[in-house]
C-alpha cells in the first residue's frame, strides 16, 4: 500500500 508514502507526507508536513 502507501505506507512509505504517508511517512514522507508525514515528516513534509511536520517541516510546515
Amino acid at each position: 500500500m502507501s505506507m512509505e508514502r504517508r511517512m514522507k507526507i508525514e515528516e513534509t508536513w511536520r517541516l510546515w
